[in-house]
């Protein structure tokens, strides 16, 4: 279980929104939560952590600790030596991109996944209602045929004991075609490599010790639009994905569907770095 959750905040009004959601998880844990920024003059430090608290008292959220660290580049930098030393720590942030123009890939959100790849990421978009948010629905694991998409099955386990959430393995395909790679199945006609990953990832879940895993396969043009979609339908809690070193992202969250699932989801999104040797 996570015994520390990370809020990083900058001086934007927008950053602010990844503490309701954080506070949420934060209760449902009983993990510490700590807002933390950077400062690029040592002097400014204590007077910036105390504008922190009250920007945040403001917010109606409370934190266990408001952190400046000093660094003079970027807050990606300042945090990384604080986030390396500390285990079982949950990172959530808040991104507010807008497809096709801006967002995840470029941004510190981005060099934050790869950055710190061995620590859970969960991204607060624009859709989310955090002032209404709670973990009562599933988490929605979101896979592709990559081998690298089983990188959300432990984290997505974890998850859902810790927080008590039903675990649902999902992907999407192109509206389906007949063909020598496709089988018959109820509703329609399935590529069989789909399927099987649906199944692997599903399997693999419940091994790591979760009860029951249901599973779906969309079928659609635009990944990000029924991914979301889906997730209204089930009323979920997170959805997750898993993302690739600088080379890219995996064909179900490669550049803009990654901006677009972010920026659609109605429920944060758990951004796990996967191994391209995995």
């Amino acid at each position: 279980m996570f015994t520390t959750i990370v809020v990083p905040l900058d001086d934007t009004p927008d950053s602010l929104r990844a503490l309701k959601p954080a506070r949420v998880i934060a209760d449902a844990t009983g993990a510490e939560l700590i807002a933390a920024t950077v400062v690029a003059k040592l002097a400014e430090r204590i007077p910036l952590e105390q504008e922190l608290k009250a920007r945040i008292s403001d917010y109606g959220v409370s934190v266990s600790k408001v952190i400046a660290y000093f660094n003079v580049y970027a807050v990606n930098d300042g945090l990384s030596h604080f986030l390396e030393q500390s285990e079982d720590t949950l990172v959530v942030a808040a991104t507010f991109g807008h497809s096709h123009t801006a967002g995840i890939v470029g941004s510190h959100t981005e060099k934050m996944i790869h950055e710190w790849p061995d620590l859970p990421i969960v991204l607060v978009g624009p859709r989310v209602d955090i002032d209404n948010y709670k973990l009562e629905g599933p988490i929605m694991a979101c896979v592709d045929p990559t081998s690298e998409s089983e990188a959300v099955a432990e984290p997505v386990a974890r998850l859902a004991q810790d927080l008590l959430l039903d675990p649902w393995v999902v992907t999407v395909m192109e509206p389906a075609t007949v063909g020598a790679s496709n089988r018959p199945v109820a509703g329609g006609i399935e590529p069989v490599f789909e399927s099987n990953r649906v199944h692997v990832i599903a399997n693999r879940i419940q091994a790591l010790g979760t009860s029951t895993v249901n599973w779906e396969v969309l079928h659609d043009k635009h990944p990000a639009k029924s991914l979301a979609q889906f997730a209204r339908s089930l009323d979920a809690s997170l959805i997750a994905v898993a993302t690739r070193p600088r080379g890219g992202l995996s064909r179900l969250t490669r550049g803009s569907v990654a901006m677009e699932t972010v920026t659609q989801a109605p429920c944060p999104v758990l951004a796990v770095h996967a191994d391209p040797k995995s």
